[in-house]
């Protein structure tokens, strides 16, 4: 049976052919355009000490200071690991971090051992002030005064403080006694109780309960910025800037003030060289 289609045209044939190549072609053309268009999220890999606001949750130290660490780069770029506060050191010297969230305690020790830069500084609400408390009856003047005595304390920031304290006294092996608590409110116990001469705290409300059991403040610090962000020495001096200017005077929430008491983060300035030297 003869067939009904019209006769084939060879010059529509070949245009037909001819345009199916240039579409194939310009396929990779396009896909290469997008990845253009969208570069991959520079990498940042951030440490997060789970010691920071005394907390014992490493879940609960990324969650609570989500803010700050979304201010150090894209989302898509951001891994973001829980350091445990025995681990900072560690970690610290190995590099394993481009940014990380410390104490400033810790800072100090980054930037002075192993060559760390500090990014920039907390501007606490509260928190930011050691008080040492010396049971009553106790004649105690200064930190040197606490040679051969029973020290409690709580929380990772006051020790650290503590510790610098005695060490600036020449008498860091020579207390009695060193106890750490979890629980603030412990230190009006102990005291009340013969199982401390002082207490060292960085809390004002058991500050305020310790001057109300009697216990009267004998010293105390100046303010201390209490968390600090380093950058690995490693980190261009470029990425540095760029993290400094996405931190500084960026003022936080209310909510996230009330969990951290973190107002906002600073530069380093000459302000702060008598209460930082303390951990020199």
């Amino acid at each position: 049976m003869p067939s009904m289609l019209p006769p084939l045209d060879p010059r529509a044939a070949a245009r037909r052919s001819l345009l199916r190549r240039m579409m194939l072609l310009s396929l990779p053309m396009l896909w290469g355009g997008a990845a253009q268009a969208q570069p991959p999220a520079t990498r940042t890999v951030v440490g997060v000490s789970s010691g920071l606001g005394d907390t014992a949750s490493m879940l609960d130290a990324r969650e609570d200071f989500a803010p700050v660490v979304q201010l150090l780069g894209e989302k898509a770029g951001l891994e973001v690991l829980a350091i445990p506060p025995t681990q900072v050191a560690g970690t610290i010297a190995a590099g394993r971090c481009d940014v990380m969230l410390v104490l400033t305690s810790d800072a100090w020790r980054a930037q002075n051992d192993a060559g760390w830069r500090v990014i920039a500084l907390s501007d606490d609400t509260a928190g930011n002030v050691v008080s040492l408390h010396a049971r009553k009856g106790l004649p105690a003047k200064t930190p040197a005064d606490l040679k051969g005595r029973k020290i409690a304390v709580n929380g990772t920031f006051a020790r650290d403080v503590l510790g610098a304290l005695l060490r600036q006294s020449g008498i860091e092996k020579q207390v009695a006694e060193l106890r750490e608590t979890r629980d603030p409110q412990a230190l009006v116990y102990f005291l009340q109780n013969g199982f401390a001469d002082v207490a060292a705290t960085r809390e004002p409300a058991v500050a305020a309960a310790l001057e109300q059991a009697g216990a009267g403040a004998f010293f105390k610090t100046d303010k201390i910025p209490v968390y600090a962000l380093i950058a690995n020495p490693k980190l261009p001096q470029e990425r540095l800037e760029r993290l400094r200017k996405a931190v500084i005077g960026q003022r936080f929430g209310s909510e996230f003030q009330g969990r951290t008491r973190i107002r906002a983060f600073t530069a380093v300035s000459a302000d702060h060289a008598v209460a930082l030297g303390l951990f020199d």
